[in-house]
């Protein structure tokens, strides 16, 4: 009688057993349950980073994270945005959004692997970021990585200093594609890379002294290296391209007196000096190339290329970028920083304005500080080389012509 007792208390602790059992896993299986409730919060310093959604990018839960960056703090502070370790496949797109005035959306294609996609943000004391990380997968292809900040720890970058000695400004003072006589200052945008700043107007602290030659600060690129154009030309006699009917920059008469001119005199600062983007638009636009649209007509310039993009370690100006400093088609401007009384002849951009019958011309800037589109790439005109310092590059100076940042050797 005894023994079926045990038997019996022995069942019964069994079923008690596996009913808490089942209880545990059915309480643990629910918190593991996919939702998007996964906040993560934290602070460094003064800075405080709020991931509504998490960190985590899990396309298996949600296409869209929403994350919020304060400075609770009094003085300036300088980030990247971040990806880390995203395994996915190709043609997927994202896009960055924000409703800070004055941010234009960063769109691009998510690859393999880590990197930043903005370039250094400039964040105010007393000031929230917020923005919004959207994935667009239609096939619903798997998705992971992680979303995260990068604190700029080096605050003597030439980036960094260019920010901390700006104030940041949202919009222009005149309307772009008309010319721009007063000091605008820096002013934020977007390239292909991410949010860029960009000197318009006439400026005085855009002065940098590297290889020994002055040069001028025109933007600070999406990923942080930074665009420079010489304060005067190489020369004013040459002719953009050999071959009428070419309109491939690398093999054009005027990237090898560019390409000479470099081996000579910045070959030894090579480490310093970025292989970056140059753009040549051919893309056919009204009465012309859509860079003769977009800056004559519509008034409307752009830092995207819409067109070729050239890697290269030095190239020229593009009419948009020029258009953004501060000039038009329309009147002289002598009192933008392009401008130079020593420059006494036109100088070549990249961009191409018409095809006539097989002989392309060029945007020309001439000496008064004006566009003009008619210039044939066949005549001669002045060079004014553009090269891009990587983000690395350090400096000392406050960017003034009596004391230009002067950038350190590596």
């Amino acid at each position: 009688m005894l023994n079926k007792y045990k038997i019996a208390l022995t069942i019964i602790i069994i079923l008690v057993a596996c009913t808490i059992t089942i209880g545990i896993g059915y309480l643990y299986f629910e918190k593991i349950e996919p939702t998007t409730d996964h906040a993560t919060v934290f602070v460094d310093g003064d800075l405080s980073f709020n991931f509504i959604n998490g960190q985590i990018i899990d396309t298996s839960l949600t296409n869209e994270y929403s994350f919020s960056i304060t400075n609770t703090s009094s003085v300036s502070y300088y980030y990247n945005l971040a990806l880390e370790n995203i395994q996915t496949t190709d043609g997927i797109n994202f896009e960055l959004q924000s409703d800070r005035e004055g941010f234009q959306t960063i769109s691009k294609k998510l690859t393999n692997g880590s990197y930043t996609y903005s370039g250094t943000i400039k964040i105010n004391g007393n000031e929230t970021h917020s923005y919004t990380f959207l994935l667009y997968n239609p096939e619903n292809t798997p998705i992971n990585g992680k979303l995260s900040v990068e604190l700029e720890k080096d605050m003597n970058t030439l980036a960094n200093v260019v920010l901390k000695n700006n104030i940041i400004n949202e919009k222009t003072k005149t309307p772009l594609g008309e010319i721009a006589k007063e000091e605008e200052g820096l002013i934020e945008n977007s390239d292909d890379i991410g949010t860029s700043y960009y000197f318009r107007g006439n400026v005085t602290n855009n002065y940098v002294s590297f290889a020994n030659l002055i040069w001028r600060i025109v933007k600070i690129n999406g990923d942080g290296s930074v665009k420079l154009v010489l304060d005067d030309l190489i020369n004013n006699n040459t002719q953009f391209y050999k071959d009428q009917f070419d309109l491939t920059f690398p093999t054009s008469s005027i990237y090898e007196s560019l390409n000479a001119w470099y081996n000579t005199n910045l070959k030894e600062f090579d480490n310093l000096i970025a292989n970056h983007r140059f753009c040549t638009d051919a893309t056919n636009g009204e009465n012309g190339f859509s860079s003769l649209t977009r800056i004559y007509i519509n008034k409307d310039p752009i830092f995207q290329c819409l067109g070729t993009t050239n890697s290269a370690k030095i190239g020229l100006l593009t009419a948009d970028e020029i258009s953004f400093a501060g000039a038009n088609n329309k009147a002289q401007n002598d009192l933008y920083y392009l401008y130079n009384e020593n420059i006494k002849s036109g100088w070549w951009t990249m961009s191409p304005a018409k095809n006539n019958d097989g002989t392309i011309s060029y945007i020309e800037i001439q000496k008064n500080g004006q566009m003009n589109s008619g210039t044939n790439g066949f005549l001669f005109r002045g060079v004014r080389p553009v090269i891009n310092l990587i983000k690395k590059a350090t400096v000392t100076g406050n960017g003034s012509k009596e004391n230009p940042y002067v950038v350190n050797m590596l």
